[in-house]
């Protein structure tokens, strides 16, 4: 796996992350450094770790030829794994949610749920870039600096312009993670090279 295959996967992961901050970025009174730093430190760490206990257990399942063909088997998973979560977004592109503007401060449940949930889509691309046998380092460095730089702008974004990007982000973020998809298709076949 190439590093722009693990830039698109960890894009379109992100993509999603930047939508769900911006939608509670635009909730917020006011946005405290610190606790945007903590919360921006947090979720980098949660990522990498749920990302890369995906990615180890799908690897070692490669690895070690637990299955006949995993090499073969591992990218279709792969595949899936992609195409479930492209869909995913794409529904919560087209979906009409109401989100409440109204200025308050973020709890820490609802940071604990969008870590929740975003960690959980963080072990399914783990998992699809472990059974790729994704270059590890070009993974950590994506993650740190997108999942940091991702918790940042959202934020900061959705609290000077409200959530009305989220649309473009989840589709674009869709549309990234079917372009993996169809990569690793077009690669399965022998259209592109590995």
């Amino acid at each position: 796996m190439n590093w722009l295959e693990c830039i698109l996967i960890v894009a379109g992961i992100s993509l999603d992350l930047f939508a769900t901050m911006e939608i509670e970025g635009a909730k917020l009174g006011e946005i405290k450094k610190s606790t945007l730093l903590i919360t921006s430190g947090l979720v980098t760490l949660l990522q990498l770790g749920f990302f890369f206990g995906g990615y180890a257990i799908c690897y070692n399942v490669s690895q070690n030829a637990v299955f006949k063909n995993s090499t073969w088997l591992g990218q279709i998973i792969a595949f899936v794994i992609f195409i479930l979560l492209a869909v995913r977004l794409l529904i919560k592109a087209v979906k009409q949610e109401f989100v409440d503007e109204k200025r308050c401060e973020i709890t820490r449940s609802t940071y604990v749920r969008i870590i929740f949930v975003t960690s959980i889509y963080a072990i399914f691309a783990g998992c699809a870039a472990g059974f790729l046998s994704a270059n590890v380092w070009i993974l950590l460095t994506a993650i740190i600096v997108c999942s940091f730089l991702v918790v940042l702008s959202g934020l900061y974004t959705g609290y000077l312009m409200g959530f009305k990007g989220k649309t473009i982000f989840y589709s674009f973020g869709s549309a990234v993670l079917f372009m993996s998809a169809v990569f690793q298709i077009l690669k399965m076949c022998g259209v592109v090279k590995a």
